[in-house]
């Protein structure tokens, strides 16, 4: 039982390393301790780039390295070594314990026929009618639409929220703070800091939407490769995916 338990610990924590590394430097600064994510934080702060390079070849080939152990992990059962157990149960019953033995009992002695009835009478439905009549009955969905659909609003939209021009910028009003017409003050430059972050939600929304379209095709190609060929094809796939999971 322990060692079956074992194998989705294992690979949890052999997937999980990139964000505990990305996690360090965050923590470490916060709480002043000087380890590696401290010290790339303050590489990346003094312009020292060599080192940033560095430090980050290096949580690369570690994130990779425990990657391939946890495909390599020991504890799983190979699928030669399953198929044998399989056969060896069912070609010697003296294996099997009282109790244990195969049993189909008959359909009349079963409620699975009246589980499994389909009410003919029903109007049909698809996948899409089904997640729709859940989705809307739960607030966290209704929330985070509404949200959604104010951000893409925003995007479309920014006049609507704002009548700043956010390239025009004055050193007069450097680091200005908030004033009426200006919320979120002035920058270092004297830009409205708020007629900026309305404007730039197009540009920030534009590279979410294509860098996830951009992800899930790539994503989806490599993988149906890499399940397509199996073996070292899919090795080495499985490789480069954990190099740009690490960066």
């Amino acid at each position: 039982v322990l060692r079956n338990s074992m194998i989705p610990v294992v690979t949890y924590l052999g997937q999980d390393l990139g964000a505990l590394m990305s996690g360090a430097m965050i923590s470490e600064t916060i709480f002043n301790v000087h380890g590696i994510g401290y010290l790339t934080y303050q590489s990346i702060l003094k312009g020292e780039g060599n080192l940033v390079v560095s430090i980050v070849t290096l949580l690369m080939l570690i994130f990779v390295v425990c990657n391939l152990l946890v495909d390599m992990n020991p504890l799983r059962v190979s699928r030669g070594r399953e198929q044998e157990m399989t056969e060896m149960n069912e070609t010697n019953p003296s294996t099997v314990l009282p109790g244990q033995e195969r049993y189909v009992a008959p359909l009349d002695e079963t409620p699975l026929k009246a589980v499994d009835s389909m009410d003919e009478s029903a109007p049909a439905s698809n996948m899409w009618a089904d997640a729709w009549r859940t989705l809307r009955k739960n607030p966290l969905f209704i929330i985070s639409g509404l949200l959604i659909v104010f951000i893409v609003i925003v995007a479309l939209f920014p006049a609507l929220f704002t009548k700043q021009n956010p390239n025009y910028c004055t050193l007069d009003n450097s680091l200005e703070p908030a004033s009426s017409g200006h919320p979120f003050g002035f920058d270092l430059q004297g830009c409205d800091v708020y007629s900026r972050v309305v404007y730039g939600t197009r540009t920030s929304l534009s590279v979410g939407v294509f860098a996830t379209l951009l992800v899930v095709l790539l994503g989806t190609l490599i993988g149906a490769i890499a399940g397509f060929f199996g073996g070292w094809v899919d090795a080495v796939l499985s490789r480069l995916t954990d190099i740009f999971l690490a960066l």
